[in-house]
């Protein structure tokens, strides 16, 4: 028994309710303890007070593990910019989920309980930090696959982890040593007074268990059906919004909806119908027909017009359009692509995809045009797909196909994907001399152009032409270090900022390439090359000083803020720089492989980008199902609200709005699923 009416549990009592009223006379004199006399006689002397009392003392960990976790996950929820933190469906969720984790640990024995709660919420406490952490760079929480790419968790990634660490993170941990506190508190009081330590019995355990799992169940139930009314189903079967299910059913509940999406993927009870099928198909090959304008930026269409040329694409490290002649103090960030875009194709609304895979998304889209995705890396989890890539369709024509990073070959998986895509050779860390390091990421990019230029040199004495050579840089990667000596640019409030390290970052990079240009132009490769440059994802995140969104005249919003950043500079230079210009057309990098496709004469029939020379689209989506229109709209999903870019007002969904919705996520649902059921493989065969 946790209480009875035994003399010897009333002395106790009496003596520590008269050991309270005396304290409280001490400190607040005579009157007050009347007052406390007279509550002590309306209520502390009830039997359900005493009950009440013991079964707090005995249970208290449980009650404390209640308040714990619904703390840390509206803390964590804060952290992950959740739209709806302040609304009843995220609190209900969270306090559902915490709910139910004390009521499975009420029925342990009271002996091992404490421990097992203390090492569960250690555990927790790691999970909801690195949640905190990861969502700080990727804009996004853990889930189960992405925890498979731990392979990537080398030296150069952990240093740019910590540099994610805020000293408020404590927080999540500091509860740790409070409980143990309380626990030894707890354990004097009860000493002192010679309360009995056995705890509540197992039928009352039980019983109370019940409720807390009931009560707790209830709410998370009830925030899955509101989650359900605001969207469809097949949010919850595959291809799941993280953001909006962690907005909707709170971080606790999305980490165990994870962790059973995966076990279902896992044990293969995932099969998708013949109608979806059927849909997926149509979309991927009628796409591009039935959902750009057809509207030419020339009189020529110019298909095949580079055909038999050599293709240079090159994927620039973090590098943001908002720096393209940008200048700090008079002087400019970009001086070499400024001058180049002048030469150029030069795209300035044209958007960086990526997801949670990153650099490896903007890979996969300029080889696939097909989305990436939210949770994981395609390169990771559909590494033994089939797929019609670029570099397979050049290897068709002729051309030699290679690639180059100057970094682990088994970085993103790249050892494996790149020969999936059909590259002939893959030139990683092994195939350089380090003789220049720069920062924590290894090669610099100084000396990864200028080994890279060697090996141009020999193909052109050797006559090994045409070819596509992929080049992805790697210098001006987060954190921005390792540009000490390099210190060019006074950026003013900025400096000793992410933002001013970015920006030193970029000014390197800008020079690296300007230099290796002029060595490209004497080798005689613009005179028989395109060449693509692009920026793959965004460097500056939403975290970044207050006063560097105000420099840009950003409206004073996070989503907003966020996709202004994923704008990234696109070059496309033709030999005796032809069809240059500044166009404003929207487009992103799904529309690289069909661009590319037509410039040089290839038929991709699998893509869900346009040809960017000869097509214009209303929208642009993006894998989280988000929508930027043409005239500066975006449609957040994970709070279904459309704002005005320019002015951050909120926006009335009409029939135009929801159209473009509508077929975003379509495209996005189709895309998903050919990579998820491998439907290429199917397509790839009945169409032969």
């Amino acid at each position: 028994m946790w209480y009875n009416k035994s003399s010897k549990h009333q002395i106790i009592y009496h003596k520590m309710l008269n050991q309270f009223c005396n304290e409280l006379s001490n400190y607040h004199g005579g009157l007050m303890m009347k007052k406390v006399k007279n509550i002590r006689l309306l209520f502390f002397e009830t039997e359900i007070y005493k009950k009440v009392l013991y079964f707090i003392l005995n249970e208290f960990e449980v009650f404390c593990m209640i308040f714990i976790f619904y703390a840390k996950a509206i803390y964590t929820q804060k952290y992950t910019n959740s739209p709806m933190l302040e609304s009843a469906i995220v609190s209900t969720a969270c306090l559902g989920s915490a709910l139910v984790i004390a009521g499975l640990m009420m029925p342990i024995k009271k002996n091992y309980r404490f421990y097992i709660i203390l090492g569960f919420n250690i555990v927790i406490s790691i999970l909801l930090f690195s949640d905190v952490v990861y969502y700080r760079y990727y804009s996004n929480v853990l889930t189960v696959p992405v925890l498979f790419q731990s392979k990537l968790m080398d030296g150069s990634l952990l240093a740019s982890i910590r540099s994610l660490i805020d000293p408020k993170d404590i927080l999540l941990f500091i509860d740790i040593g409070v409980l143990i506190g309380l626990k030894y508190v707890i354990g004097k009081i009860k000493s002192k007074y010679e309360i009995e330590n056995r705890g509540t019995g197992m039928i009352k355990k039980i019983i109370f268990a019940l409720l807390l799992i009931s009560v707790g169940i209830m709410f998370t139930t009830k925030v899955f059906v509101q989650a359900g009314k605001l969207k469809s189903n097949s949010t919850f079967k595959k291809l799941y919004d993280s953001s909006f299910i962690i907005s909707n059913i709170g971080i606790l509940n999305f980490h165990v909806f994870d962790g059973y999406v995966f076990l279902m993927d896992a044990l293969g009870n995932d099969v998708i119908s013949s109608d979806d099928k059927n849909e997926a198909k149509e979309a991927i090959t009628t796409w591009g027909e039935t959902n750009f304008e057809n509207k030419k930026l020339f009189n020529d269409d110019l298909k095949g017009t580079q055909k038999g040329k050599n293709l240079f694409v090159i994927q620039m490290e973090a590098f943001q359009n908002f720096l393209i002649d940008k200048e700090f103090n008079g002087k400019e960030v970009t001086p070499y692509l400024n001058e180049f875009k002048d030469r150029c194709m030069y795209f300035n609304n044209f958007y960086s995809q990526t997801a949670s895979g990153n650099t490896s998304d903007a890979e996969m889209m300029l080889n696939n045009s097909l989305y990436p995705l939210t949770e994981g890396s395609v390169y990771f989890k559909y590494s033994t797909n089939k797929y019609e890539s670029l570099p397979t369709l050049f290897k068709e024509q002729g051309y030699d196909t290679f690639s180059m990073h100057a970094y682990k070959a088994s970085f993103w998986n790249r050892a494996m994907m790149h020969p999936v895509q059909g590259f002939d050779r893959f030139y990683s860390r092994r195939d350089y001399e380090f003789d220049e390091v720069l920062g924590r990421w290894g090669l610099s990019d100084n000396s990864f152009f200028r080994q890279n230029l060697e090996i141009f040199e020999d193909k052109k004495d050797n006559n090994e032409e045409p070819f596509y050579s992929f080049i992805i840089t790697l210098s001006s990667h987060y954190p921005y270090e390792g540009f000490i000596d390099f210190d060019e640019i006074d950026t003013g409030e900025f400096e000793g900022t992410i933002v001013g390290d970015y920006v030193e970052a970029i000014h390197y990079a800008d020079k690296v390439f300007g230099e290796s240009l002029k060595e490209l132009e004497k080798m005689g490769y613009l005179d028989d090359s395109v060449i693509v440059m692009y920026g793959d994802h965004e460097g500056i995140k939403s975290g970044s000083p207050e006063s560097f969104r105000e420099s840009l005249s950003i409206p004073d919003n996070k989503d907003i803020l966020k996709y202004e950043m994923k704008n990234v500079p696109l070059f496309i230079h033709f030999p005796d720089d032809e069809y240059s210009g500044k166009y404003d057309k929207l487009c992103g990098q799904i529309d690289l492989m069909p661009t590319i496709s037509n410039l040089f004469g290839i038929d991709s029939e699998y893509t869900f980008g346009m040809d960017m020379i000869n097509q214009e689209r209303d929208y642009l989506a993006f894998a989280t199902k988000d929508i930027i229109t043409k005239d500066r709209k975006l449609y957040t999903n994970r709070n279904f609200t459309w704002y005005d870019m320019n002015s951050g007002v909120n926006l009335v969904e009409d029939d135009v709005l929801k159209g473009y919705k509508d077929n975003g996520i379509k495209e996005v649902n189709a895309s998903y699923d050919i990579l998820h059921y491998d439907l290429l493989k199917e397509f790839i065969i009945d169409n032969k």
